[in-house]
């Protein structure tokens, strides 16, 4: 049943008495297969479930559970009643205070405003009746908002959307995927420079087509560069990364016996693009014809597809007639947007900062647009590689991150072969001077 938070935390409520006289905030945890499904109800019908400063901190409260929960799967959130989801803030509250009291309440909402975004896994805000003022800026706050017949939304008459608006940005959509710069100069970005990479890996495996099967939220208690820079640097996989080196050709770790007998297994494995195009970098005599030559990153012999048993987890995407062995990588430039396409999947990750300590990383993964979970995938299969190779990830990440705080950190050179992590704080250092 439901539980109320705050001012009457000690009563036992239910369902039927949900819409009580009594402002309160009712929290429903629904464990599923899949995660836990969080229902927050505001409830002050008596006054259109307009937000006071009691219903603020116990929303707070219940906010934070809801975030600090590792089985959560979404967040929903209701008004109680029929005739208001949140009516506003309430203006008589505001109304009896002073200044220095009034700065207050606006920071306490500002506040709840700020844990909605920051909640780790989607929020849903589910809509009835009357959706006002401070309601609206909430609603606005979730990922996603759901409305009915009799929704109504408003703000103050003195509201002036030319300047209450979002900042605007920069945006292009290619092969089905939306990509946003938010930079604040007059002229577009390079979008052609960063997404060069990607086109070619989109179009081959037709991402426009594709759905996602599944998708997982992964909060790192770190800066973003630290993030960027772990997943451009390859050297540590074979220590760190089992799972990873044992489907793909990332083991730095091998001795040159072993190397060789590896790349030999490969070339016997590998598709015929990949092999076209180790001979093409051998011509160049290039940088990175060793990088090539070596197979470096293709599955390993055995394996199909980036599942941890080499087999197939969905069936193949549309345009790929058969099993190729191949797999293929495409990133925005050095930024935040990373695909690694296989025969029947995409997994993408992508990684938005939060602030100078957090960052958000969202992993989805992308099946042929037929495919019924279930049935033709198992979303526990499917996510299983980069699942756990994420997490990995994550904990060096904020080690990583630690460290740096220390009183006893000094910065040092890059080692030689570290050319991701160095060429990433180029391009950074580069931007962050033409700013």
């Amino acid at each position: 049943g439901l539980r109320p938070v705050g001012p009457s935390r000690n009563r036992t409520v239910t369902t039927e008495d949900a819409a009580s006289e009594i402002p309160e905030v009712l929290h429903e945890m629904d464990p599923r297969e899949k995660g836990v499904v969080h229902t927050i109800t505001v409830s002050n019908p008596a006054k259109l479930n307009v937000l006071d400063s009691s219903l603020m901190q116990a929303l707070r409260s219940t906010l934070r559970r809801c975030g600090e929960d590792p089985e959560a799967r979404v967040v929903v959130l209701r008004g109680a009643g029929t005739h208001a989801w949140v009516g506003g803030a309430d203006i008589r509250e505001m109304a009896a205070l002073d200044a220095d009291g009034a700065v207050r309440f606006i920071r306490r909402l500002q506040s709840v405003f700020q844990m909605v975004r920051d909640i780790p896994v989607p929020v849903v805000a589910v809509i009835r009746g009357y959706c006002l003022g401070a309601g609206l800026e909430l609603a606005a706050c979730c990922d996603l908002r759901l409305g009915c017949e009799d929704s109504s939304y408003g703000m103050p008459e003195d509201f002036d959307p030319g300047s209450t608006g979002l900042h605007p940005c920069h945006m292009r959509v290619l092969e089905g995927h939306i990509f946003v710069n938010l930079s604040r100069g007059a002229g577009p970005p390079d979008f052609d420079e960063a997404t060069k990479y990607y086109l070619d890996v989109a179009r081959k495996y037709a991402f426009a087509k594709l759905k996602i099967g599944a998708r997982r939220f992964y909060p790192i208690r770190a800066n973003w560069k630290l993030a960027i820079e772990n997943f451009l640097e390859c050297y540590h996989c074979g220590p760190s990364h089992r799972s990873l080196v044992t489907t793909h050709n990332w083991d730095y770790t091998l001795t040159p016996e072993q190397k060789a007998r590896r790349l030999n297994d490969l070339a016997g494995w590998v598709c015929e693009e990949s092999k076209r195009r180790a001979a093409e970098e051998q011509k160049k005599g290039s940088m990175g014809s060793s990088y090539t030559a070596e197979y470096t990153g293709e599955l390993n012999p055995g394996f199909v597809t980036g599942s941890l048993d080499g087999k197939p987890v969905a069936p193949l995407l549309p345009g790929i007639g058969g099993w190729t062995h191949c797999t293929d990588i495409a990133t925005t430039g050095w930024s935040t947007g990373y695909w690694q396409a296989y025969d029947d999947h995409v997994a993408v990750a992508r990684f938005t900062p939060r602030d100078a300590a957090s960052t958000d990383c969202e992993i989805f993964w992308l099946v042929h647009p037929d495919a019924v979970e279930g049935r033709d995938y198992k979303v526990e299969r499917l996510m299983a590689l980069w699942d756990i190779t994420i997490q990995e990830d994550i904990w060096i990440v904020e080690n990583n991150h630690l460290g740096i705080l220390s009183s006893a950190y000094g910065p040092g050179r890059y080692a030689g072969h570290e050319g991701g992590p160095s060429g990433f704080i180029t391009w950074y250092m580069t931007e962050v001077a033409k700013s």
